[in-house]
């Protein structure tokens, strides 16, 4: 029996443990999905808000405009949200996701519908609507609205440019909510 047929060499074990190293790499990308990127510039800070992964974006550049909320408790059932926004500096590009907007990590069991026809005119509508297992918590990751520069901006001067328009829990009961200067508290 020649015994060389059963050595393991060392770069077959190296190759091997690359393999595995790889594979679990691409799960963990493959399983984070919608979350692109952790957002970390905050425009608004309020019971509603949206945030950038970039604060400064170029002219022609991409970027991701996430949604989150804090319910205070409440479950949230159905939101409607309008994003101004200056369409000389910046435009929804409807071309990425449905028509501009995705999932966030928080939304799974919500239907979300988008208005893109009034983004040329600076307004961008959208919303969700859940029956069950709905969002309620703090910081939830309800949307992402795909975004592309036109001028060079810093994601930080938008200010408050998401509205809500609605609220409500998953019985399709009014949730109030107050806009004060563009701080967002939900009662």
């Amino acid at each position: 029996m020649d015994k060389s047929k059963y050595k393991i060499l060392p770069s077959t074990i190296l190759f091997a443990v690359l393999l595995i190293l790889s594979l679990v790499f691409i799960g963990e990308l493959m399983i984070s999905g919608n979350s692109k990127k952790k957002s970390t510039v905050t425009a608004v800070n309020s019971d509603v808000w949206f945030s950038s992964d970039k604060e400064k974006v170029k002219a022609g550049e991409s970027f991701d405009v996430a949604v989150y909320i804090n319910t205070k408790g409440k479950q949230i059932g159905a939101f409607a949200f309008d994003f101004n926004f200056n369409q000389k500096d910046m435009t929804v590009d409807i071309a990425s996701g449905k028509d501009g907007l995705d999932k966030g990590l928080d939304s799974g069991n919500f239907i979300l519908l988008s208005n893109p026809n009034d983004v040329a005119s600076g307004h961008f509508r959208f919303s969700g609507i859940c029956a069950q297992d709905c969002v309620n918590g703090e910081g939830k990751y309800l949307a992402i609205v795909h975004a592309k520069a036109k001028t060079d901006i810093n994601f930080a001067d938008m200010g408050n440019s998401l509205k809500v328009k609605e609220l409500t829990n998953d019985l399709g009961k009014a949730i109030a909510f107050e806009d004060k200067a563009g701080a967002i508290t939900i009662k």
